[in-house]
């Protein structure tokens, strides 16, 4: 299993057990970026959002990626423009542990770049419906 699949078990279960407005606000924004036994690394829209997250929930999120399988006991939080940035430790053949930053530039970019149009589609859309509301619905007073 990958680990967007992972983290999506992952938030199924989490959601079970939360209040739905604590879910939908600290929990749908959050995307894996990667999990091994080392840490789970999760991406978050802004610092006050993992300060958040990491404060509240961060016990909570590594007992069920325990439960689910992964035996972790750390969790990196990166904001989503520091992304690009990540670096995660890999196992070398020895056993050491060396880092490497994440290349994937094209990825990452593309992934932004969906979520800001979907954004924009949303925003749109909201327009157009505040339009039709606002928008006198042929009353005639004279005939009332």
């Amino acid at each position: 299993m990958n680990h967007l699949d992972f983290w999506n078990k992952t938030k199924d279960e989490l959601k079970k057990r939360l209040p739905a407005h604590t879910f939908d606000t600290w929990f749908e924004p959050i995307e894996m970026l990667g999990v091994d036994t080392s840490k789970a690394v999760l991406q978050v829209p802004n610092q006050f959002f993992s300060e958040w997250v990491e404060t509240h929930y961060s016990a909570q999120i590594l007992n069920t990626i325990n439960e689910l399988g992964v035996k972790t006991n750390n969790l990196k939080f990166v904001v989503s423009g520091e992304a690009l940035h990540l670096e995660t430790d890999q196992k070398t053949s020895n056993g050491s542990v060396a880092t490497k930053q994440v290349k994937d530039h094209d990825t990452l970019m593309l992934h932004m770049f969906s979520k800001v149009l979907l954004r924009v589609q949303t925003i749109n859309l909201q327009r157009q419906l505040l339009k039709k509301l606002q928008k006198p619905q042929g009353v005639n007073l004279l005939t009332l």
